[in-house]
């Protein structure tokens, strides 16, 4: 037996297609957005922070100790970066005491990084 057409009977009489259901995206299921957060640096700004000349690992140090008396982020979540090489010679740029495009090169260096 045949099935007849959705919107039609088997008199061959159209009948008028049953209302649409409204749409269920998933857009309108979902909450709306939250506010988003304000960004919180984890240090100082730059003037605001301890800084001793040419002993990264000091300041890398102090950096450390006011993260972990702010109670913002998990210390855990920062690591201390040791750089070197067989060399000695760390190339980088963009120096307090580089001159213009040139590289300073250094004997280490120590930065401080976020893991996210």
């Amino acid at each position: 037996m045949a099935v007849p057409p959705r919107g039609r009977v088997s008199s061959g009489k159209a009948q008028p297609a049953a209302p649409a259901a409204p749409s269920t995206s998933c857009a309108a299921l979902a909450p709306p957005p939250r506010p988003a957060m304000a960004y919180e640096a984890a240090v100082p700004p730059r003037p605001a922070c301890a800084y001793t000349s040419c002993y990264c690992e000091e300041n890398v140090w102090k950096l450390c100790d006011y993260i972990r008396s702010q109670h913002q982020y998990p210390l855990e979540e920062f690591y201390a970066v040791f750089i070197s090489n067989d060399r000695r010679m760390i190339p980088l740029w963009k120096q307090k005491s580089g001159h213009g495009d040139e590289p300073v090169v250094w004997v280490k260096d120590s930065v401080l990084s976020l893991s996210q």
